[in-house]
């Protein structure tokens, strides 16, 4: 379905969409990506692209405290600043990272596009986004293959 909707909308340029493809993928983008996939992704992406600014609550519409994906960690109140961002994103925690921590980029397909690891001497780290295009990513934080924090990131050009 959402081919379908890229193919006659914004491949060919016409960011418009009707009603029916806003309420179907509006359906989609409702999901918890967990369980809809990379589709839930690409229906948001399509949405913020025809100008729809509907908000999406991961955390309740995943109902995190019942998912293996996420821990208890999640209280360690992470910022990523600025947002948005042009050059450079600074991922700041009230304590040192620790051991196998690491920052991962994704477009809103769920595509991996950057991972590094935090260093646990520090508090603030400063990641480059110079070689990422303009758009909607999301920035997470993983510890031992446990999301800690999930973050859209806004880039302008």
């Amino acid at each position: 379905m959402i081919n379908s909707i890229l193919l006659s909308t914004i491949a060919i340029e016409d960011f418009t969409l009707g009603s029916t493809e806003i309420d179907d993928l509006l359906e989609i983008a409702s999901q918890c990506p967990f369980t809809g996939g990379p589709a839930v992704y690409e229906a948001r992406e399509l949405l913020f692209l025809s100008g729809d600014a509907t908000t999406f609550d991961d955390a309740e519409l995943c109902d995190t405290s019942s998912s293996p994906k996420y821990s208890n960690e999640t209280d360690l109140h992470f910022s990523l600043y600025p947002n948005p961002a042009a050059t450079f994103i600074n991922i700041m925690c009230p304590e040192t990272f620790q051991v196998n921590t690491f920052i991962i980029i994704e477009d809103l397909s769920g595509r991996r596009l950057k991972r590094e690891q935090l260093t646990a001497e520090l508090n603030v780290k400063q990641i480059s986004i110079e070689n990422l295009s303009a758009g909607l990513y999301l920035v997470k934080i993983e510890r031992n293959d446990v999301d800690l924090f999930n973050q859209k990131l806004v880039l302008l050009r």
